[in-house]
């Protein structure tokens, strides 16, 4: 163990909260930028005005090229799930890497989520105006049509996966991630209002102790501040 883990332990041990920031670089763009295919798929997205798709595309490359990074980074934050697993503890992430949230993160009392992701991914669609009754998770149906959207991808074809219409507007949906036209944030505004509380929580305490050793952020991978 080096020494930067040794005091990332250490500071953790110390806390009485943890905030825990995963940035962008677990969508593994650097890596994927090197493929030409990958860079040839994104523009083609970009010029049809479905960037919402990317989310989506980026797991396939990663499944298919990456397998043994991914499955590194998935035992790593598995790890650092059960060293957190007594502290009060919140995860933050500007990811859209859906691996993330799969790690077993635990819940705290009354069953609240201890993750959110305030960029979205693949695995909810949304009206692509907002409507309010737009946001669902995607199906099994869906992602066959995902998969068979980006076959075609790989093969210079294109097509548009059919996620179902808004039951309020009738247009088709859309992908619910900040890729979106108009990104419906209301598929994660449930689990950030438990993050707030939980920043709440975190002020309370400092506030009532001399010191901030019981208030430590861990941002190890992101290189950036948390979310405010």
């Amino acid at each position: 163990m080096d020494k930067q883990t040794e005091e990332i332990l250490q500071k953790i041990e110390e806390a009485e909260y943890v905030l825990v920031g995963l940035g962008q670089e677990f969508d593994m763009e650097f890596f994927l930028q090197s493929r030409e295919d990958y860079r040839r798929i994104r523009e083609q997205l970009q010029q049809q005005n479905v960037l919402w798709l990317l989310p989506y595309v980026e797991e396939q490359f990663r499944r298919q090229y990456l397998p043994e990074m991914e499955a590194e980074i998935e035992k790593g934050l598995q790890k650092l799930a059960k060293v957190l697993e007594k502290k009060s503890y919140f995860v933050v992430s500007s990811s859209l890497n859906h691996k993330l949230a799969e790690v077993p993160w635990k819940k705290m009392l009354l069953k609240k989520e201890r993750f959110v992701a305030p960029c979205g991914d693949w695995t909810k669609k949304q009206c692509p105006d907002g409507c309010e009754e737009g946001i669902q998770t995607v199906t099994e149906a869906d992602e066959e049509q995902l998969q068979e959207s980006f076959k075609k991808l790989q093969t210079n074809g294109f097509s548009v996966p059919d996620l179902g219409k808004c039951p309020k507007c009738g247009k088709k949906l859309v992908l619910n991630n900040v890729y979106a036209g108009r990104y419906d944030e209301k598929g994660y505004l449930k689990t950030w209002k438990s993050y707030n509380h939980f920043c709440d929580n975190c002020k309370q305490t400092a506030y009532q102790t001399e010191d901030n050793r019981q208030y430590t952020t861990y941002n190890q991978f992101s290189g950036q501040q948390p979310f405010k």
